[in-house]
């Protein structure tokens, strides 16, 4: 297939592009002029230069494209939500105008899990209410139920994918983490929280799998998760043995709930995610965990990679490049 893929220099998208020229299909990718990651983008994906405001540049890139993979998105820099809306809702519709006037025959859409909200300890499925919580979770939201809308008016073949957290080698935001737990800094987790990663290798090949059985995927939403959740203080523990070190002590999370509020409010002034604000301590206080059997039962997505390697091989990639 020839497939155009936006977000092809991101953390997930640059995989994505690898595994789908692995299979032997042939990549097109949008890529902003100005994108300072391009050299990550494998040497054997075609280049469209442009980005989703850009109407010219997304009919180059859908043109006699058999598949579309929207993964990009306007993440964490900012808290102002015109700024989230513009990329995350504009871009979207933006694209699937192009999509939509190209004929082209699947399209797939890059959502996130932090539409739910936390989604308490029990896995969330598809139909679960959407109670988004942050500027970047509204904009996804919001993106989601205009798709929909589109896709429906303008019949598209269009099925939507919400990752769980993502991770592995070329994660700029689990560098964070990663960090803070190779110097013992005290982690403010919660004993019954657990969280829902996905190895970005698994993941993507949830995707392909997902392009592979259409149409059955059309007018569907899939959870892409890991096999199981996992507590957070094992999460913790985890990424400790990968890197050799002893696991953090513990923090209570209360005392950090107005420094938090604070740090946001002087991040949106200053236009940046300082280290503490409300979604990160929410990543420790807050269970996430997704119902993956839809994906099962309709692409066969089965998550596989082992948590202590996936960590290991993270901590390897970041390691390697001296950023630990």
């Amino acid at each position: 297939m020839r497939i155009f893929v936006t977000g092809a220099t991101g953390f997930i998208g640059h995989h994505l592009v690898r595994l789908l020229l692995e299979r032997g299909h042939d990549v097109q990718a949008l890529v902003r002029p100005s994108c300072p990651q391009q050299e990550r983008l494998h040497k054997a994906a075609g280049r469209t230069y442009g980005d989703l405001s850009n109407p010219g540049a997304l009919r180059a890139g859908c043109q006699r494209a058999d598949a579309v993979v929207h993964c990009a998105a306007l993440v964490g820099i900012t808290d102002r939500e015109s700024q989230y809306r513009q990329t995350n809702v504009d871009g979207t519709l933006n694209l699937l105008r192009a999509a939509s006037r190209a004929g082209v025959p699947r399209i797939v859409h890059l959502s996130s899990g932090s539409v739910l909200g936390p989604t308490g300890h029990e896995p969330a499925n598809e139909h679960s209410p959407l109670d988004p919580r942050n500027s970047y979770a509204r904009s996804k939201a919001e993106a989601e139920r205009r798709a929909w809308a589109m896709a429906t008016r303008y019949r598209l073949p269009l099925a939507i994918v919400r990752p769980s957290w993502v991770y592995g080698p070329g994660d700029s935001r689990g560098l964070v983490l990663f960090r803070a737990v190779k110097r013992g800094l005290p982690m403010p987790w919660k004993s019954r929280v657990s969280l829902h990663p996905v190895h970005v290798d698994d993941f993507n090949e949830g995707i392909i799998s997902c392009l592979e059985a259409f149409p059955g995927p059309v007018g569907r939403t899939y959870h892409l998760a890991g096999a199981t959740p996992v507590a957070i203080r094992t999460i913790i523990r985890t990424i400790a043995g990968a890197l050799g070190v002893k696991p953090p002590p513990h923090l209570p999370a209360g005392p950090l709930g107005l420094l938090a509020t604070l740090a946001d409010m002087a991040g949106a002034a200053l236009e940046l995610e300082l280290p503490i604000n409300r979604r990160r301590l929410a990543f420790f206080t807050f269970p996430n965990a997704f119902s993956i059997e839809n994906a099962i039962r309709d692409f066969q997505y089965h998550p596989s990679r082992d948590l202590a390697d996936g960590f290991r091989s993270t901590a390897g990639w970041y390691i390697q490049r001296g950023l630990l």
